[in-house]
């Protein structure tokens, strides 16, 4: 076959092992088959990848799997080759995905050494359990052990937490992000995953999880404490606020990866379905489907096209980020294509993200935000005129309620509503609520986080939280009874006799 010239590659994926110690219930990688990529395979794709990427001045390596570091000499192998081959004027990064749990003194001193840049697959700490075992086990408490350990590499080698959201998890996904802050990663990458059977009922979750994280972020600025940085957030807002284009992946064209034999894909998704109308090449031959590299040469954000509707009458345009060659041609049969479901959730993302992007740049504008500045510039986002002075009906959490149109006359005097209300400002939906506000819109309330209006509190940062001084002290809301645990920052202006949080902040 005759090698045909292609852009200049500036990331290639090696899928080193289809094999890996866990059963993860959403995969897609047929571990069944436990397929591994031969030393020869892997010097070729080494070789390939420098001599097409000779004049970018940064490359990305990244290993995939299965369980990349079941196969740890051809890792070991790969980086070292990489760095010989590499141009003196070229910058090497080794990025892997893993599960963490295999990682021991012998891995970790290569991640050290090599400065690896890890994705922990993590969910969280808080079930279902679809991150398993063989025999059916949670993982996440064995990768919990292992965490001082792996984050200790941080900064010598980048450490993410990397989320997969499913319609099985989605309604944790706010607490799970929060627990996965407490664990200690500093930044945490959440991914839907498209393929899974997302009713609408699984959308509107993910919607609310997205306005609970914009209450933790809106309440950590206000206090003073630091977050983990949540890129696929941070990309919303960045459309929403400076109206950036969507970027191209580069999948095809400027980045490509390998199969267990050897074949050539535009991206890690294909490897793993075998699809031969997309396969580019093997790394022995080179590129050499002319249709499928002018197929991904030509694709842009611009030339996608949604399932259904179109791209100009969707109320988040502004603010999509979702751009995945791969999901178009693998659920659709069309790389240009852009799976309803993907739309779907991209539209709650978007309109959960909206007001929070516009209360974080409001701060910086103030010399001296006032104690209850965070809670007055979300009121002012997420609720409408006339709207916010009013908790939206009667709701009852564990021992506590609070009457509808409460106020400080009548004794409501900080904590939270347990309650959120639609359009309709009489209609109780559950989720997360608006600050309440008095007739002089001074804000005088803060955020609950309540997975519906029926269920238990179940923690997590509040950005309004008052002392017995009444002063604004940030911090958690009171998931913690006492100061003996992790709660710091206020009290709780709803405890029970026995010193126990009944299910109000």
């Amino acid at each position: 076959m005759m090698r045909l010239p292609t852009p200049q590659l500036r990331a290639l994926t090696l899928t080193l092992t289809e094999r890996c110690n866990l059963r993860c219930r959403y995969c897609y990688v047929p571990v069944e088959r436990g397929s591994s990529m031969s030393h020869e395979l892997a010097d070729a794709a080494v070789d390939l990848f420098t001599e097409q990427s000779a004049s970018q001045p940064k490359l990305t390596l990244s290993y995939f799997g299965g369980e990349p570091f079941l196969a740890l000499d051809s890792m070991k192998r790969v980086a070292e080759r990489m760095r010989r081959k590499a141009g003196s004027h070229q910058q090497v990064k080794l990025v892997t995905p893993t599960n963490g749990l295999l990682l021991d003194a012998e891995r970790l001193q290569f991640c050290r050494d090599q400065h690896l840049e890890l994705a922990i697959s993590v969910d969280g700490t808080l079930g279902p359990a679809e991150r398993c075992h063989p025999d059916g086990r949670d993982s996440v408490h064995a990768l919990v052990d292992r965490l001082p350990d792996i984050l200790s590499l941080d900064p010598a080698a980048r450490i993410t937490a990397r989320m997969t959201a499913t319609p099985a998890n989605v309604d944790r996904l706010a607490s799970n992000v929060r627990a996965l802050a407490r664990l200690g990663f500093r930044r945490i990458a959440i991914q839907a995953a498209f393929e899974q059977p997302w009713d609408e009922a699984a959308v509107q979750a993910w919607g609310r999880e997205h306005r609970k994280i914009g209450t933790w972020l809106v309440g950590a600025h206000g206090a003073g404490v630091s977050v983990p940085d949540l890129p696929a957030w941070r990309a919303v807002e960045r459309r929403l606020l400076s109206g950036r284009p969507r970027t191209s992946c580069g999948a095809g064209s400027r980045v490509a990866a390998v199969a267990t034999d050897g074949s050539l894909y535009p991206c890690y998704r294909f490897v793993f379905e075998k699809a031969e109308a997309a396969r580019l090449g093997h790394v022995s031959t080179g590129f050499t489907n002319r249709e499928a590299l002018d197929l991904f040469a030509s694709l842009s954000p611009e030339q996608t096209h949604p399932e259904q509707g179109e791209c100009a009458a969707c109320p988040a345009k502004d603010g999509c980020i979702h751009y995945c060659p791969a999901m178009g041609y693998l659920m659709l049969g069309d790389a240009r294509a852009i799976p309803e479901v993907a739309c779907k959730l991209m539209r709650a993302q978007v309109a959960a993200i909206r007001p929070y992007a516009v209360v974080q740049r409001q701060p910086s504008r103030r010399a001296s935000p006032s104690r209850w500045a965070a809670a007055a510039f979300v009121a002012a986002a997420v609720t409408s005129a006339g709207a916010a002075a009013s908790c939206g009906g009667e709701a009852t959490t564990g021992s506590n309620t609070l009457p509808k149109d409460a106020s400080v006359d009548e004794g409501y005097q900080g904590g939270v509503c347990p309650v959120q209300f639609d359009a309709q400002p009489d209609q109780n939906v559950g989720g997360v609520c608006p600050v309440q506000v008095d007739a002089q819109g001074d804000a005088i309330g803060g955020y609950c986080d309540y997975q519906d209006a029926t269920e238990e509190y179940v923690g997590g940062q509040c950005p309004v939280q008052i002392d017995a001084a009444d002063e604004y002290v940030g911090g958690k809301c009171a998931e913690y009874p006492d100061a003996q645990d992790e709660y710091a920052g206020g009290v709780c202006p709803y405890v029970d006799d026995s010193g126990q949080v009944p299910g109000l902040c």
